[in-house]
């Protein structure tokens, strides 16, 4: 344990604990020596008390040179574990300043937002700084290293801070803060990194270490001292719009038209209260509701939309009205389509000698069925003969064609699903042990399959589904982990090798966990987006184990649910209707499909307040119009443009931007996780409240003094000084005269 002293000069001081020893030797007197006979046994006892006599004077001296000694130490302020031999005076210092901007200091207390409050707290640390000084402000939200400035520059700069609903880690903003620390003047003697935050844990990345303390020591040979200045509310409460989701109500409506029902999840934090919801739909509110919020709780609220919904797209609100201390979040957007009823043709082989082919048209027909789906699905099953028969029927009628368990087609069927699928239809196959490879690698078939099937492949002991390859694709996004977790567990006993022709339209989606391709996606430009959509194992399964056509438990409801799922999402996937991803929270790259028909020089991006509006002007042959990490939070649309910004009346895109869940989850961060990610507790500095500040700050630069303790010890000492002196030279008391005897 180290120990510094802040004044060291008066440290000297204890010398001074020799004066009592020199005033008592100088000042001896030397008795005169005088023999007296008659007095040798008063001598005698004379110096048995002498003896103890010097014994109590050398006690008496010796507290009082350690009483000199300690008011000298004491004046010194000695400190243990002091980091920065500077004391507390301020001096030149580089500093760096990280301001946690995220959603959740948007808290409101007394009238003052969280980042209100660690604006005042910046400002009184930077007033304390000399001129000469550098600062590194780093704004949570742009974690970049910024150029060194001056305390009242950084001061300026302080009042431009804004909350970023698009938030970066406050772990990599204290890292970048270490990196400009490591390269601040050498001149400076002093370094110092501040974080003035919530301490929410959706800013951090707990149980990842901070890098960049150890590197600061290394290249500039200069400790870094950390504090952390805690600005939580000191009682959370919240009631939040958490989750927000339009799919097709389950029910249709006594026309046949079916609508869409808006389900919003709604979180308290503290005691129960109620709310007011409200929808608000392309602009004009349609509906609301009193919601009743459990305390610590949370509930669905349920809109339903108007059957006769236009087809096309819609952009909806729910909002919770009221006064609420977290306001972000008492909203979130969604936007959807609506669509037209799908017709889909299943087609599968036809019986031979009675064996029951119809099985592997059951299962998609089944997971398609409207009353099961919620979509409002038509669903045709047909055998590959019947098909060829209805060859001039229009195929565009259709919005997906599904080939499971197909063993070949005519060339005449081949050219016409060629033809389909570039004019923007949607095909899926699925091969099995029907499949021949030869027949899906003729010249009429390779225009569609993208790709050469091969044998049987039976992996000892079976396999099940592995990876996706782009867990951001609408059919698995956005439930992407729960779809992952539901895969890896369905058994996969048998599926057909499958080599991939390599071109920029070709991509795997899914593999087995062996590696080999489990689904893969090919897509065709014509007038609109084809789609092709392969899985190598059939999309039906047998009950019999032993059955030769039993490849997987795919579609088997006791082993898991993803196959209704994926089957639900493929259809509008291959229709266009959901060809792309319409909501993402703040910061994300949107990507919105351009289908060829609808495709302009120029597009004009608009967002919720008319400050935000973009003009975007991609490539001519693009097939997708990247927006750039969008942050407002509101809804967004996408128009194609003319001259002088003005859009057109031709269909629009939109998307909506929400923020993350987790923001309106208010948790501090436990001190075992503070530990975790900063290392040894006594290389930062907890600060509870803006008041602790000073407190924190002088022991963290000057260390923990020990100057209180020295004054009781001091306050110990005189006593017992002034105890030992009236105990030592006190005069015995007179004896008294005995009583006079009075004779009788």
């Amino acid at each position: 344990m180290d120990i510094s002293l802040i004044h060291a000069g008066l440290a000297a001081g204890a010398a001074l604990a020799v004066v009592p020893l020199i005033l008592h030797l100088v000042m001896r007197q030397t008795p005169k020596r005088v023999v007296f006979p008659a007095l040798r046994l008063l001598q005698q006892r004379h110096q048995r008390s002498t003896k103890r006599l010097k014994v109590k004077n050398w006690l008496l001296l010796l507290a009082r040179m350690a009483l000199v000694a300690l008011m000298a130490l004491a004046l010194a302020r000695p400190a243990l574990n002091a980091r920065v031999p500077l004391g507390d005076r301020e001096v030149p210092t580089a500093l760096a300043m990280v301001i946690d901007t995220s959603l959740s200091m948007g808290y409101v207390e007394q009238g003052r937002t969280r980042l209100d409050e660690a604006k005042e707290v910046a400002n009184q640390v930077l007033r304390k700084l000399p001129e000469s000084s550098q600062v590194y402000l780093i704004d949570s939200g742009v974690p970049a290293i910024p150029a060194a400035v001056s305390p009242s520059a950084a001061r300026n700069r302080l009042e431009g801070l804004e909350l970023r609903a698009a938030n970066r880690s406050l772990n990599l903003s204290l890292e970048r803060a270490y990196e400009a620390l490591a390269e601040s003047r050498r001149d400076l003697p002093r370094l110092e990194a501040y974080v003035l935050t919530d301490l929410a844990r959706s800013s951090w990345e707990p149980g990842q270490t901070i890098p960049g303390r150890d590197r600061v020591k290394e290249r500039s040979g200069r400790e870094v001292a950390t504090y952390l200045i805690r600005l939580a509310p000191d009682e959370f409460r919240n009631a939040a719009v958490i989750g927000l989701e339009a799919r097709p109500a389950s029910e249709p409506e006594a026309d046949g038209r079916r609508p869409f029902e808006l389900v919003a999840t709604v979180r308290n934090t503290g005691p129960s209260t109620t709310r007011l919801a409200e929808l608000i739909l392309d602009g004009s509110k349609r509906g609301q509701q009193d919601v009743e919020l459990p305390a610590e709780g949370q509930v669905e609220v349920v809109f339903r939309t108007p059957a006769s919904l236009d087809a096309g797209l819609h952009q909806a609100e729910v909002r919770l009205e009221g006064v609420d201390p977290l306001p972000f979040d008492d909203r979130r957007f969604v936007t959807f389509e609506s669509s037209p009823a799908f017709d889909v043709l299943v087609l599968y082989d036809p019986d031979p000698d009675d064996e029951p082919r119809f099985i592997d048209a059951t299962f998609v027909a089944g997971a398609l069925d409207p009353q099961a789906a919620g979509i409002p699905n038509r669903v045709e099953t047909l055998s590959t003969d019947q098909f060829d028969d209805r060859i001039p029927r229009e195929l565009s009628n259709y919005a997906c064609l599904v080939l499971n368990n197909v063993a070949r087609l005519s060339p005449q069927a081949w050219n016409q699903l060629a033809a389909y699928v570039r004019n923007g239809g949607g095909l899926v196959v699925a091969l099995g042990r029907n499949t021949e490879p030869a027949e899906y690698t003729s010249e009429a078939a390779r225009a569609v399959i993208p790709g050469q099937p091969g044998a049987p492949v039976s992996p000892a002991g079976g396999t099940a589904f592995g990876d996706m390859v782009d867990p951001s694709h609408p059919l698995f996004f956005p439930y992407t982990r729960e779809i992952a977790a539901d895969l890896a567990n369905i058994p996969v006993f048998t599926y057909r090798a499958f080599r991939p022709i390599e071109a920029p339209y070709v991509r795997p989606l899914l593999t087995y966990q062996d590696g080999a391709p489990a689904l893969i996606e090919a897509t065709f430009d014509g007038p609109q987006v084809g789609r092709v959509l392969l899985w190598t194992t059939p999309l039906s399964r047998r009950p019999t184990p032993g059955d030769p056509d039993a490849w997987n438990e795919f579609p088997n409801p006791l082993a898991g649910w993803s196959f209704v799922a994926l089957m639900q999402r493929t259809v509008p996937y291959l229709a266009g209707a959901s060809g792309s991803r319409l909501n993402y929270e703040a910061g994300e790259i949107v990507i919105l499909p351009l289908e060829p028909s609808v495709r302009a020089a120029s597009y004009l991006v608009r967002g919720p307040t008319d400050q935000l509006n973009e003009r975007i002007n991609p490539d001519r042959d693009v097939s997708e119009l990247i927006v750039e990490g969008p942050e407002a939070l509101g809804q967004w649309s996408v128009l194609p443009a003319r001259g002088n910004d003005q859009a057109s009346e031709r269909p629009q895109l939109g998307f909506s931007i929400n923020p993350r869940p987790e923001e309106a989850n208010f948790r501090p961060l436990e001190a075992e996780e503070l530990n975790a990610m900063l290392g040894d507790p006594e290389t930062f500095a907890l600060a509870d409240s803006p008041d602790a500040i000073d407190r924190v700050q002088r022991t963290a630069r000057v260390g923990r003094e020990i100057f209180p303790w020295l004054m009781i010890l001091i306050l110990v000492l005189l006593t017992a000084e002034n105890y030992l002196a009236n105990r030592f030279h006190r005069e015995p008391a007179a004896a008294s005269p005995a009583p006079a005897r009075v004779a009788a």
